[in-house]
């Protein structure tokens, strides 16, 4: 409602000593937000005094008036259709750029038994150069931080990687840098250790033999946008993702190709039956953000 420094690209990180900055530090008994230093808060733009006498700054208001309840609904169409929720409406996150280690998204959604088969699809978006590192799902465990890692390494071209109980397979470069939306999925199986990957719907590569008679932990810790090197941390500024993440789906058996599908009208409505994304619950952290968007969209 109030215009504030972060809109001009500010970002207030635990340690800043801005003055735009008024960080809230945060208890270390704090019952809700313990574990983190503190709830980064950017100041409100300032205007000057009416007259532009000297004085104490104001705050710049945009909100039209509050007869009209505008500081609720909005004060434009595009914001009121912003905040309605709509039918079908898919919940995402947003992880701004730069690239922090501050901004991710934990899922409480516990992993109840070891897996031997599993499908798991996801939706994003990114402006983020295809040379870049970024993880997208990284699941640690005690015994491993990569027990599942969806990973793009940049260097050489090299392109995404999946791991599982700390080895690696090379998926390849994927066709989803170019700032639209993509539906990706990842289906490994323990018994031949036979592995696919889908952009769009589409069989991008497959294999076999790896990881073979391996399995997935349960009991760890599920992360978006992060990459651990410990469970619940560890976390590089240079594998991070900035950009769009939704529809983290994960199920504990192969999918067939038609059930990963060939459009948006069968990506935006998978349900996982290990991680269903529409009820999942999440924990946003850092500068991420959580809204409401509506799919299909491209």
């Amino acid at each position: 409602l109030t215009p504030n420094f972060q809109e001009e690209g500010l970002v207030c990180s635990c340690d800043s000593e801005d003055e735009h900055c008024f960080n809230i530090n945060v208890p270390s008994d704090d019952p809700d937000f313990a574990g983190r230093p503190c709830l980064p808060f950017a100041r409100s733009l300032s205007s000057p005094n009416e007259g532009c006498h000297l004085g104490r700054r104001q705050q710049l208001n945009q909100i039209t008036a509050f007869v009209d309840a505008s500081n609720v609904y909005g004060s434009s169409d595009e914001e009121i259709e912003e905040l309605r929720e709509h039918p079908g409406d898919q919940k995402r996150t947003t992880f701004p750029s730069p690239r922090s280690t501050s901004n991710y998204v934990r899922l409480m959604t516990p992993l109840s038994q070891d897996l031997r088969s599993f499908t798991l699809c996801l939706h994003m978006r990114t402006d983020m150069s295809s040379s870049s590192d970024a993880a997208l799902v990284s699941y640690a465990v005690t015994q491993q931080a990569n027990e599942l890692l969806v990973f793009n390494r940049g260097y050489r071209g090299r392109g995404f990687k999946l791991f599982i109980q700390g080895q690696e397979v090379v998926l390849g470069p994927l066709p989803v840098w170019d700032g639209a939306r993509h539906a990706l999925c990842v289906t490994w199986r323990s018994s031949d250790g036979s592995w696919q990957v889908f952009a769009d719907g589409v069989l991008k590569k497959s294999g076999s033999g790896f990881c073979r008679g391996g399995r997935v932990r349960s009991g760890g810790t599920l992360i978006l946008a992060q990459e651990q090197d410990r469970v619940g941390g560890g976390f590089a500024r240079n594998q991070a993702f900035s950009g769009e993440l939704s529809q983290v789906n994960l199920w504990d058996r192969v999918l067939s190709p038609a059930e990963v599908g060939a459009d948006w009208s069968a990506f935006c409505n998978h349900h996982g039956n290990v991680i269903d994304w529409a009820t999942a619950n999440i924990q946003v952290v850092g500068q991420a953000v959580s809204d409401q968007y509506r799919c299909p969209a491209t």
